[in-house]
């Protein structure tokens, strides 16, 4: 037992004098795209956090900032990027690096992602939804707008001939 906690101690000692390496600064271009909203205390906080990593590890981090409530034309950017990667498109805000996207706020999803990046090789986001929009085009609309009035009008008119056959039956 006395050997026990002896190598024991020995390690711990041996351990607080190992020299604990700083994150080194990345020289890479980092590309990261984030779609936020006016007023969100989360996005706020997230666009906070890439400031600061911004500074202080990865100087060459693009950070491209879309706010919904700003630009409403960003929704369609927006349910690009959560189809191509498989997301909901139901909050704000969601951060794109990479291969990786993350939904709210998560300090340690995007230090990962930003250091997987940083260390290998990484796709830009906007590369992968337009790779995606091209494999999946998106579908016109027109057909399901015509088939949306024509079920109206049907509607309309058995409203109209059942009322016509109620007040005939007197």
């Amino acid at each position: 037992m006395k050997y026990f906690l002896m190598v024991t101690l020995l390690l711990l000692v041996g351990l607080s004098f190992t020299p604990i390496q700083a994150a080194e600064v990345s020289d890479k271009q980092l590309d990261v795209f984030i779609f936020t909203s006016t007023g969100c205390p989360f996005c706020a906080k997230a666009i906070d956090h890439l400031e600061k990593v911004k500074q202080s590890t990865y100087p060459n981090l693009e950070i491209n900032e879309f706010d919904l409530r700003k630009n409403p034309t960003f929704y369609e950017m927006y349910t690009d990027y959560a189809n191509a990667y498989s997301m909901d498109t139901d909050s704000v805000p969601v951060t794109y690096i990479g291969e990786v996207a993350t939904k709210g706020f998560d300090a340690d999803r995007i230090d990962f992602a930003l250091n997987k990046c940083a260390t290998g090789e990484c796709p830009n986001p906007g590369e992968i939804v337009t790779q995606y929009l091209k494999d999946n085009p998106r579908q016109n609309d027109s057909g399901d707008k015509s088939r949306t009035i024509f079920g109206w009008v049907i509607v309309g008119a058995l409203i109209v001939g059942g009322g016509l056959i109620l007040l005939n039956r007197k």
